[in-house]
C-alpha cells in the first residue's frame, strides 16, 4: 500500500519500552549483534541495552491515546515491532529509559509519492493522538547500509498515571525490496536521559543483506 493508505501509526512505538517485561533474546545471537535472517537485517546492540518482550507492547498503548477517534483505534490495533530495546539507568530504575522500536512491513509507493513526504504524513496522524506532538524539521535523506532513508526528529509529551515527560523521537524510515523499515528512538532530555550517542551507534551498525 502507498503512503496515503498505510497505517503510519506503527511508527509510533513510543515509550512503551519504559514498561519492560524482561529481556527477549534476538532472532539469532551473534555476539553483540541482533541478526534477523528473514528480514535480511542486522545491527549492533550497545553496551547496557536490553531486549524487551514485544508481547507487552499492546498494553501500554492505551495510556497514550488522548482522543477517541479512528486514528486512535488504528494505533491500538496496529502491529507490534519485531524488536525493541531499552537502556535502563541502574542508579535510577524508576527513570524512563532511552529506548528503540523497529518495524518492517510490506510497502510500495503509489504514483506521485516519495520518501521525503513520510515525516509530514506521520506528523499529521500523530497530532491527533499524542499530547503536544510537534515535527521538528521535515527530515533529511540519508543512506543507511546503501538504502535511501529519511531521518527526522519529533517530540511529544508522554503522559501516564506515573509519568509526564517531554519525549524526543528520532526516526529513520527506508524502503527496499517492497518493504518499509522504520527505526524509532526515544529519549527525555528534560529529565537528563540522552540516548543520541547510542542511537547513532545503532544506526551506523545497521546492515541490510
Amino acid at each position: 500500500m502507498g503512503i496515503g493508505r498505510r497505517d503510519f501509526l506503527k511508527a509510533f512505538g513510543a515509550t512503551i519500552a519504559a514498561y519492560a517485561a524482561g529481556p527477549l533474546q534476538p532472532v539469532v545471537l551473534g555476539g553483540e549483534y541482533y541478526i534477523n535472517r528473514s528480514l535480511g537485517l542486522a545491527f549492533r546492540q550497545p553496551v547496557g541495552w536490553n531486549y524487551i518482550s514485544v508481547k507487552e507492547f499492546p498494553k501500554p498503548k492505551h495510556d497514550q491515546v488522548v482522543e477517541d477517534n479512528l486514528i486512535s483505534e488504528m494505533l491500538l490495533s496496529g502491529s507490534d515491532p519485531y524488536v525493541a530495546m531499552s537502556r535502563p539507568n541502574p542508579g535510577k530504575p524508576e527513570m524512563l529509559p532511552a529506548s528503540m522500536t523497529a518495524f518492517a512491513e510490506d510497502f510500495f509507493f503509489e504514483e506521485g509519492e516519495s520518501l521525503p513526504e513520510v515525516p509530514a504524513i506521520i506528523a499529521r496522524a500523530m497530532e491527533f493522538v499524542l499530547e503536544d506532538y510537534e515535527l521538528i524539521g521535515q527530515g533529511k535523506i540519508i543512506s543507511l547500509s546503501g538504502t535511501e532513508s529519511v531521518e527526522y526528529y519529533s517530540r511529544f509529551r508522554f503522559v501516564t498515571s506515573e509519568f509526564s515527560a517531554l519525549t524526543r523521537q528520532r526516526s529513520v524510515v527506508g524502503v527496499r525490496r517492497g518493504a518499509i523499515f522504520t527505526f524509532n528512538f526515544f529519549d527525555y532530555p528534560e529529565i537528563g536521559v540522552d540516548g543520541q550517542a547510542d542511537f547513532s551507534s545503532i544506526l551506523r551498525s545497521v546492515t541490510y543483506a
